[in-house]
């Protein structure tokens, strides 16, 4: 086991050189100044939404906060659509269905806009046959669209999400992944019977003539039930919606930290912003006078569960993020299968289902598409004949123009709005409505949440970790010693009298397999070299040695450690599943 020594229940840092090599010139001495590049994607369609391309940064105009902002990088991509291949019969689906792709060429799309794709199925809100219809599509895309550089996770929704893979373009695990999603799913759709069970209720009030006195009993007792099954039903879908949109947003807020283009796909049947308001306008007009007596009331009883700031915070995290939303709606008929014809009864001469059957899909559709609108991305609706709905994506992932400004990190979080034009006439453009400029903290807890969920790593100081053994603590967790190795060459050193100083930031916390993230941990670290050490820095390193605490069935540990005098920040995984057993 490693030496330590402890603070304030935090370790010490402590500098100790490791393998000096040979003596080399002394190290350039300079403050550095942090720029942020801010990427805009921008999709440009023609009046019949066919992607446009050609287009240059003379014919684009960007507008920050109502201010012009000149485009300082600018970038174009157009792929060619790619020729799917024959599908054989028999063929397995974790085979790939196209030869696998060659190398990177030298000219392949340069990291910051690589393109990360999360499919998102939301199994809270997904029936199992449109599971099917969903799979296949993302099917589609693994075996006609992906590109050689693409990269991308499936996550499942259930009660948390689960990360199925880190970033990948492996078809064969992509493909093998979608064969086992299904066995895991929620088969329980007690919300859809719910429905089902309320609007049959309430097709039987709608009794006239002679059999209404006759029926005036059975009509009573109905109210009542379905006075009862209301509330339990928009609370049920209402906590449901709560925690696929919470799911949703921890995967937004780990994605921020990956570079790049991210999109996100959520697959769903939909979610209701006002569960049960359909049905109950569809009752309250069949049933005059049980309201007025107070025994039922919308803004005391359901009016409550709604889900519109949930909305409007997910398109918000989604643009501060740089990720692109996309809201599949994977039910080809609206719902209407609650809505059926054999329910669709009549008062007064008034197709009242149809009507509430309007207010439900304008429940499912209106939010999620200003969240997605928000972020510059779409909502799609499947359809049960066509196989090519998912084509407007696609042609955002192939086409797109990237607009980029630098701009200072602030000492707070600020939020901008952003405008985008075309010269041209007659194009219809999308982006994202506003960016979010944030400070270095925030960046790095968001590297760090990048890396515990997606193994998103990057190294540029040259860090390395050695483990020590793992020592099991009364309280049923384990102490893993970590020792972290800095390069001292890689780092800003700033003089101070007799000693140059290196400030240093490192921020640690681990993930479990129930899906959490433990609390990120910043630990502050200052370096001084003594000035008659400084010619001879090659090859040492800074060591700092972290007891990491490691629960049981932690899966991963993130450690980013950030160079505070530079720009460069370095953050390393380590497989915990493996090593915490000692």
């Amino acid at each position: 086991m490693f030496i330590r020594r402890m603070i304030g229940g935090l370790v010490a840092l402590a500098a100790i050189p490791l393998g000096a090599q040979e003596t080399t010139s002394p190290p350039t001495f300079f403050e550095s100044v942090e720029v942020d590049v801010v990427n805009i994607e921008v999709f440009v369609a023609d009046k019949d939404g066919r992607p446009v391309h050609g287009l240059t940064k003379d014919d684009f105009e960007l507008v920050v906060d109502g201010a012009p902002q000149g485009i300082e990088y600018f970038y174009a991509e157009s792929r060619p659509r790619a020729v799917p291949a024959p599908v054989r019969r028999g063929e397995t689906s974790a085979a790939p269905r196209v030869p696998d792709f060659q190398p990177l060429p030298e000219d392949a799309t340069p990291p910051e806009q690589r393109l990360h794709v999360i499919f998102y199925l939301d199994n809270l809100n997904l029936r199992p046959g449109h599971r099917k219809r969903a799979v296949t599509m993302i099917r589609r895309f693994l075996d006609e669209r992906l590109g050689p550089d693409d990269l991308v996770s499936i996550v499942s929704m259930n009660r948390t999400p689960f990360v199925h893979t880190d970033f990948t373009n492996d078809r064969r695990l992509l493909n093998r992944i979608l064969d086992e999603v299904d066995e895991t799913a929620i088969k329980d759709f007690s919300g859809e019977a719910q429905l089902r069970t309320i609007y049959n209720l309430i097709a039987e009030t709608r009794t006239s003539g002679a059999r209404r006195s006759e029926a005036q009993g059975r009509r009573e007792a109905n109210r009542g039930f379905i006075v009862a099954d209301l509330k339990a039903y928009a609370e049920n879908q209402y906590m449901n919606g709560r925690i696929s949109l919470s799911g949703i947003a921890r995967i937004v807020q780990s994605l921020a930290g990956v570079p790049g283009r991210k999109a996100l796909v959520h697959v769903s049947s939909g979610i209701e912003t006002r569960p049960g308001e359909a049905a109950y306008i569809d009752f309250s007009r069949n049933s005059a006078g049980i309201f007025e007596g107070s025994l039922f009331s919308y803004e005391r009883d359901i009016g409550h569960f709604d889900l519109m700031d949930e909305f409007q915070e997910l398109g918000k995290l989604t643009n501060a993020g740089r990720v692109t939303y996309y809201a599949v709606d994977a039910d080809p008929n609206h719902r209407s299968l609650a809505l059926s014809a054999e329910m669709q009864g009549s008062l007064d001469g008034g197709t009242v289902p149809v009507f509430a059957q309007s207010v439900e899909e304008s429940n499912l559709r209106e939010p999620i598409e200003l969240a997605a609108k928000l972020s510059g991305g779409k909502r799609i609706q499947l359809t049960t004949t066509r196989g090519d709905e998912l084509n407007p994506v696609l042609d955002d992932f192939d086409s797109f123009y990237s607009l980029g400004f630098s701009t200072e990190p602030g000492a707070a979080v600020q939020t901008f709005r952003i405008q985008v034009q075309v010269k041209p006439r007659g194009l219809l453009v999308r982006h994202r409505e506003s960016f979010t400029n944030k400070p270095r903290d925030t960046k790095s807890v968001e590297t760090t949440r990048a890396a515990l969920l997606f193994n998103s790593v990057a190294n540029p100081l040259g860090l390395s970790v050695e483990l020590g053994s793992a020592v099991d603590r009364k309280d049923g967790n384990r102490v893993l010693p970590v020792l972290v190795k800095i390069p001292l060459e890689g780092l800003v050193l700033l003089p101070k009298g007799e000693v140059a100083g290196a400030q240093l930031t490192l921020f640690v916390s681990t993930w479990g397999a129930d899906g959490d993230l433990r609390p990120i941990q910043k630990i502050p670290f200052h370096l001084a070299i003594p000035n008659d050490k400084l010619e001879g820095l090659s090859g040492e390193s800074a060591a700092y040695e972290l007891p990491l605490v490691v629960r049981d069935g932690d899966l991963r540990a993130a450690i980013t450690v950030r160079d505070d005098n530079g720009v460069n920040e370095s953050v390393l995984t380590v497989d915990l599943a493996r090593h915490a057993k000692g």
